[in-house]
């Protein structure tokens, strides 16, 4: 599989795109400017280059936005989109036959190349949903604590609940690790024979997840995950806690939109009736009957079982989780 960059440029409400030439297989269609990686070439080494090359433009690439697996006729490609700021350099055409700075509401009119429509349709979900569903202090905690998180939770046994979840799957099914922290979830259920993708919204914690994994962990927020592939479950563990409660409804209906018609999805949540702030971080709490009522208002999801554990970590004792096994129903 070829892996294709992408750079999401926005200046104001408008975004870069630009139109192929005339003579390419995917004649006048719309993209965001990009390229192929060499040979020993990083991703944002590869976004710098071709947006040198392609358009004369000096660029900072920043976090990974999105991805999108597209198969072509040539094969199979992995659209990796970076967020980028232009930094240098005056606007040329020196490939393309276009190029324009399109409104956000004006994005869905443009013929955009097949790989990209996932792309496009991120960007849409994203600015439609107003404010951010996890605080900028959750976030900046996992970054500066990073290693203190990975080493507190990496050997924490799960065994219990990876045995709950697990029994409702078949064997290889998709599994989304939301919020995977310091890939353990992951790793674990890759060694079992699952297949897993998996993101965080902590740059630190995906570094330390693929160093773990393996996998080509996404760097994005709950709001900006998107799966051109149907999953077969979702497995967010402590991570779905940190969504303040009146935005939680949005955020589990927006993953839940990924599952397949019968898919799992489990989350956990502090087990008390008070929210509650700690070193930046938020915490969103429930107890069953408040559980409950939060999944009422959610058609596409019936409770198929909630249980209560112990936290296993030692330090520890007297702390509980409320954990929730829900299932994707049409």
């Amino acid at each position: 599989m070829k892996t294709v960059t992408a750079a999401i440029i926005k200046q104001g409400d408008k975004y870069l795109i630009t139109q192929r030439p005339r003579n390419d297989k995917l004649a006048l269609k719309w993209e965001f400017p990009g390229g192929k990686v060499k040979e020993g070439e990083s991703p944002e080494e590869c976004l710098k280059r071709e947006i040198k090359e392609e358009l004369n433009l000096d660029i900072v690439v920043k976090e990974r936005f999105a991805t999108s697996i597209y198969e072509y006729d040539t094969g199979v490609i992995e659209l990796a989109a970076y967020f980028a700021d232009i930094v240098g350099g005056s606007l040329k055409l020196l490939i393309h036959n276009d190029v324009q700075w399109v409104n956000l509401n004006k994005l869905s009119d443009y013929e955009v190349c097949p790989a990209d429509v996932a792309i496009v349709e991120c960007i849409l979900e994203k600015e439609s949903i107003v404010g951010d569903y996890v605080s900028n202090g959750s976030i900046e905690y996992y970054n500066s604590n990073a290693d203190k998180y990975y080493n507190n939770t990496l050997n924490v046994d799960m065994s219990k609940i990876y045995h709950s979840f697990l029994q409702h799957l078949p064997p290889g099914a998709l599994i989304l690790d939301a919020g995977c922290g310091s890939g353990r979830d992951s790793l674990y259920f890759l060694n079992q024979g699952y297949r897993v993708v998996a993101f965080d919204g902590s740059n630190e914690m995906v570094r330390r997840s693929k160093e773990l994994t393996g996998l080509q962990v996404e760097h994005c927020t709950f709001e900006q995950f998107h799966s051109r592939e149907q999953l077969d479950s979702i497995w967010a563990c402590a991570s779905l806690l940190h969504v303040e409660k009146e935005k939680l409804s949005g955020v589990i209906r927006h993953l839940a939109g990924f599952l397949k018609n019968g898919g799992i999805f489990y989350m956990s949540y502090k087990y008390s009736d008070r929210d509650y702030e700690k070193d930046g971080r938020h915490f969103s709490c429930f107890k069953e009957e408040d559980f409950k009522e939060l999944v009422t208002g959610l058609d596409e999801l019936d409770i198929t079982e909630l249980f209560q554990t112990v936290d296993v970590r030692k330090d520890r004792p007297n702390e509980y989780w409320l954990n929730c096994l829900l299932k994707r129903v049409e």
